[in-house]
């Protein structure tokens, strides 16, 4: 799925320009020159996630802090059949992508249980913000379907990712690859891309990045007949509400 400005307390800069305001620590020095490297990844990496966002038209449909979803709309270039109904040639789709601010960061442990919780109530309550938007909105009148992408493990991380996306209502696809340099040369650009992300935005996250050695990408559907019907309803419940219909994974 995809990847909103995140806003960072500034120092005073007449303080950072007394040179004998405070003493220098060689140490403190030392470790300011060794993080540069990683600041300036760090910085790349947003400029280059806000440019593509402008680019595709990534917008933010919600002002909610716990929100972890954005949403963009392109036509698609081939055709798509799936369980919900087949989706033509040019047709408008929206996409979703991940609001990499509001992802809860990891321990360098990586998942447990608390934030997996945590996680889906979160991804519960963006799915109705997003019902609440679509419905409302008129851009997204014409909208039938939404797409998200992402990145598969192994088997077990496999069965297991799709039991949580078909729990929220999710159709899981595998898009399609070519065997030619130029779609591998883009699968590597992807995975650096996707590493910079975690790295950036939830370092706690790398040590589960670890084993996508090989990612498999998929892609995850939803209607809008389904996005309505299983979340438009419960916009006036409570986010922390318990939910019974998402099997166990």
């Amino acid at each position: 799925m995809g990847l909103s400005g995140q806003s960072l307390q500034s120092q005073d800069g007449s303080e950072l320009l007394r040179w004998g305001a405070r003493p220098t620590s060689t140490v403190g020095s030392r470790q300011l020159i060794g993080d540069l490297p990683d600041r300036a990844l760090s910085l790349a990496v947003r400029r280059l996630d806000a440019t593509l966002r402008r680019r595709q038209g990534i917008i933010e449909f919600t002002s909610d802090p716990h929100c972890i979803l954005r949403v963009s709309v392109h036509q698609i270039t081939a055709e798509i059949l799936l369980k919900d109904g087949a989706i033509r040639r040019g047709e408008w789709i929206g996409e979703i992508h991940l609001w990499n601010e509001h992802i809860l960061p990891m321990s360098h442990g990586g998942a447990n249980m608390v934030w997996g919780a945590a996680m889906r109530r979160r991804l519960r309550r963006s799915l109705q913000r997003l019902a609440e938007f679509v419905e409302s909105d008129p851009r997204f009148a014409h909208v039938k379907f939404f797409r998200g992408e992402a990145a598969f493990g192994p088997a077990k991380e496999l069965h297991r990712t799709r039991c949580f996306a078909e729990g929220f209502g999710f159709e899981i696809t595998e898009p399609r690859h070519r065997e030619d340099w130029l779609s591998r040369l883009f699968s590597l650009g992807q995975a650096l891309f996707l590493w910079g992300m975690v790295r950036t935005f939830n370092r706690g996250a790398l040590r589960s990045i670890g084993r996508l050695t090989r990612p498999t990408w998929f892609q995850l559907w939803m209607s809008r007949e389904t996005l309505l019907g299983r979340y438009g309803a419960r916009l006036a419940e409570p986010a922390v509400a318990p939910v019974t219909s998402e099997p166990p994974c």
